[in-house]
């Protein structure tokens, strides 16, 4: 019996919203950074 195997090689990235004067992470993004997002992918 011969086992013909196919591996594959993902990437994940992972992004953080990060207050640029205090280096935290906000704990409840709010919406306008959302729709800011949003706004900038379709144009």
């Amino acid at each position: 019996m011969q086992l013909n195997l196919i591996f594959t090689v993902g990437i994940e990235e992972e992004y953080l919203l990060v207050n640029p004067e205090t280096d935290e992470l906000p704990e409840d993004p709010t919406q306008e950074i959302f729709t800011e997002c949003e706004r900038r992918l379709l144009n």
